[in-house]
């Protein structure tokens, strides 16, 4: 979504951005994905399955749970790294729940 065209906050003729962040390194490819669920106590997410379509990219992380059977209900913001088949471009990046996901350029000094 680093398409300019696209509304960079909440906008009814266009719909709303999920709470989820990603950060596109130059390649256009390396994504950074940031996401509520689980707490780290609970549940690691030590990787992520890609969907990708000509118009949009799902990016789906894979948990592994850690043992505990009585959880505290509430969430943490993880963060889980996927590469994409092609440029991300112009297509949309969603959350599992159908949410388009805000995309932001990583910071060049850290990008691969």
């Amino acid at each position: 979504m680093l398409d300019q065209a696209w509304p960079t906050k909440w906008d009814p003729e266009h719909g709303g951005f999920s709470q989820s962040r990603a950060w596109l390194h130059r390649d256009g490819k390396f994504l950074t994905y940031q996401f509520f669920c689980s707490p780290r106590e609970y549940t690691d997410y030590p990787s992520a399955d890609v969907l990708e379509s000509e118009t949009a990219v799902v990016v789906l992380p894979t948990p592994v749970q850690l043992g505990a059977v009585f959880r505290r209900a509430y969430a943490q913001r993880r963060e889980v790294t996927a590469t994409l088949r092609g440029v991300l471009g112009s297509r949309v990046l969603i959350e599992p729940s159908g949410w388009a996901v805000r995309v932001e350029a990583a910071d060049p000094s850290n990008a691969p």
